[in-house]
């Protein structure tokens, strides 16, 4: 796994068949209310307590549970129960603490039961309806009575579905559906009235049906406060307000290393922060800063089919066909800063300390003191110029201090500066022999101001001034 050199948190920890995974084909993952992470492998569920992993796979004295092969979804209903679609073998529920899955098929004989078993993707809404995405329509399943509802298209009219080739759906804040079908574009879906709200001609790509078969789906994914994210395959990522109408659009740029990856974008997750994760078909997953509206990659493979979900410590968990990832969003990478030392001798070597103002600015005593400057990501030296000196020069400063009216105080070996950055006004105290208003040592080692205003500073051999 390569890594761009600015992507901001450490390397990503990689789990696989080494820590216990039943397989390192990784297709879906989610967290349930207990906070156990559950994984849908080639071969088998998998539930992770964050140190082993329990595998739950085909037992062939059970009918009803789980084959290997392909998953596109598992979510959790109110219920616990787990639900995850089969690209084969219908649908199935589980029960974690029983432990037993639950088959859904299509039945020629009963057409309440599942449309198809060539199954894509499913969504639970508010009211605990599974939908399903399948080859023969959309379907709804009440798991109250384990009856299906199909909704198709019809040709002489799209006021359902454009297609009855389901191949992805993603469900909204208002209960509403998102699908990718066997047509172009996007179809927005009411579950109350069961017709189509709009369709929409951007997002997804020319022909989906080509997408599943060959390498991946370009899928909408569902963020917060309304926002709708549309992958597509040639023309970037797409964000539909659904609160306000609003469409905007990130496209990749030649010359903006900042910009997004690759205009092929097909899966996306928006994190707590609004912060977003995307997979790219340069074979990057993109994050993006809200803050600062760039993208920075890091190159991860086997992503060709990928999951991403953000758990309840702030982790993003990323599936891959090669095992799964995490990346801990608490920590950010710890960026090395180099210093140009040329111009210093030997004996400049003072003390290391950081001190941040109250406004922020970051002063560093090293080498004498130097300020970092966030334009260059460079510590800079700071200079306080006395008879065309810099009085930081050959000196050490072991206290940087800020006081109750924002000036900085500098306790160094050779006295005590004072310092307005306001006004860039300063005075030296220096020790002077006989001169009792002056520091009783050369050296001071550092200063507090009281509640009363009055500055307290400690010498090195002259005690406490």
């Amino acid at each position: 796994m390569g890594q761009d050199k600015s992507f901001p948190f450490p390397p990503f920890e990689k789990l696989t068949t080494h820590q216990g995974l039943s397989d390192n084909e990784v297709y879906q993952v989610t967290q349930d209310k207990m906070g156990f992470i559950w994984i849908l492998t080639h071969n088998g569920l998998n539930r992770y307590d964050g140190y082993s992993f329990k595998t739950y796979d085909y037992n062939p004295l059970d009918s009803n549970s789980i084959t290997a092969g392909y998953f596109y979804s598992l979510e959790q209903d109110a219920k616990g129960l787990l639900w995850m679609n089969s690209q084969t073998h219908g649908i199935y529920s589980f029960n974690p603490v029983t432990g037993l899955f639950t088959n859904y098929r299509h039945d020629p004989s009963n057409s309440n039961s599942l449309a198809d078993d060539q199954t894509t993707q499913l969504v639970i809404d508010k009211k605990g309806n599974i939908w399903i995405g399948t080859m023969n329509g959309l379907d709804k399943l009440d798991p109250a009575t384990k009856q299906f509802t199909h909704f198709t298209a019809h040709e002489k009219r799209n006021e359902v579905i454009s297609n009855n080739k389901v191949f992805s759906i993603s469900i909204d804040e208002d209960d509403n559906l998102w699908l990718v079908t066997g047509s172009p574009g996007i179809d927005y879906f009411n579950t109350k009235t069961g017709k189509l709200i709009r369709h929409f001609d951007f997002g997804s790509s020319d022909n989906p049906f080509d997408d599943y078969w060959q390498n991946h789906l370009y899928e909408i994914c569902s963020g917060k406060n309304g926002n709708m994210w549309i992958g597509s395959k040639d023309h970037g990522l797409y964000c539909y307000n659904t609160r306000t109408g609003s469409i905007t659009n990130f496209q990749h740029k030649k010359d903006d290393p900042y910009s997004i990856a690759d205009n092929g974008v097909y899966k996306t997750l928006e994190d707590h922060l609004g912060n977003l994760w995307v997979a790219t078909d340069a074979g990057t997953i993109d994050f993006y800063e809200k803050s600062s509206g760039k993208f920075y990659h890091r190159t991860v493979s086997a992503i060709s089919s990928v999951d991403m979900i953000e758990d309840q410590s702030q982790k993003i968990w990323i599936t891959t066909l090669s095992g799964m990832y995490a990346c801990d969003t608490r920590f950010k990478k710890i960026n090395s800063i180099l210093l140009d030392v040329s111009n210093y001798s030997y004996n400049d070597q003072s003390a290391f300390y950081f001190f941040r103002t109250s406004k922020g600015a970051m002063y560093v005593s090293y080498q004498g003191v130097r300020k970092f400057d966030e334009s260059t990501n460079k510590l800079a030296p700071f200079e306080i110029i006395i008879n065309g000196r810099n009085i930081f020069e050959n000196n050490i400063t072991w206290r940087i201090y800020e006081d109750s009216k924002n000036n900085l105080w500098f306790a160094t070996i050779r006295g005590l500066m004072f310092y307005n950055p306001a006004t860039r006004q300063h005075h030296w105290y220096e020790h002077k022999e006989g001169d009792e208003s002056s520091p009783s040592a050369s050296s001071c080692t550092d200063i507090l101001e009281d509640s009363k205003g009055r500055y307290w500073v400690t010498t090195w051999g002259g005690g406490f001034d």
